[in-house]
């Protein structure tokens, strides 16, 4: 299983739609705080999504 990091992940549209597939796990990374924190309410959801900023 592969794991993904996803730069610029803006509100994790992409890194949803990679969890549902054989990803084990997705990190994203964004330079605006804002998407950061809606990356982080979905990883709240989401076991195997990590969060993170650049």
């Amino acid at each position: 299983m592969a794991q993904v990091v996803d730069i610029c992940c803006g509100g994790g549209i992409y890194a949803k739609s990679l969890i549902n597939t054989r990803v084990s796990s997705v990190t994203g990374g964004d330079f605006s705080q804002a998407m950061i924190e809606g990356q982080k309410k979905i990883a709240e959801l989401i076991h195997n999504l990590s969060k993170g900023i650049l």
